[in-house]
């Protein structure tokens, strides 16, 4: 496939972008380890996140020579963007083993914190769709934390339930 077609192929192709959890839970929610949680509050954090996330979409967009790590190719452009939600990692087994919530039910100070990087998320995804407008770049936002939480509150809608 020759340059042409390949950058052609790749304008219809949707890449997935998930990013977030791994900067929440092994940064911000290990404060014995760093000092994330001490030097920003929740908003501030995830104000910082996205606008980092942003500076290295906006990259991957513009920029030809640019070779991000989630791609691993040079003189790419990929058209069509779907952002996932961080998702609901008040409800992960290592938030859960903290005993700081009460028996089956999740975190709720992490979950709000995800929260806040999510809204933030979402209008950032309509910020970068007006800025790209004219180059046929498409971003979605995936609200994979909704997905999850109806999952955890009605297990039945999707499959076999096992009361442990």
């Amino acid at each position: 496939m020759d340059d042409k077609k390949l950058s052609q192929y790749l304008a219809k192709s949707l890449v997935i972008i998930n990013v977030g959890s791994n900067d929440c839970i092994n940064n911000y929610l290990l404060p014995p380890m760093y000092s994330t949680s001490f030097n920003y509050n929740p908003k501030d954090y995830a104000d910082l996140l996205i606008k980092s996330y942003t500076e290295q979409l906006s990259l991957v967009t513009y920029d030809e020579q640019f070779c991000a790590t989630w791609f691993r190719t040079l003189k790419v452009l990929v058209g069509n963007f779907l952002l996932a939600a961080v998702g609901p990692l008040g409800c992960i087994p290592n938030q859960l083993a903290t005993g700081v919530a009460p028996p089956g039910k999740c975190v709720s100070f992490v979950n709000d914190m995800v929260e806040i990087c999510n809204m933030l998320l979402k209008s950032t995804v309509d910020q970068l769709n007006k800025e790209h407008t004219q180059n046929g770049t498409v971003f979605v936002y995936g609200n994979t934390y909704k997905a999850f939480i109806d999952l955890l509150n009605n297990p039945t809608l999707y499959g076999k339930y096992i009361d442990i």
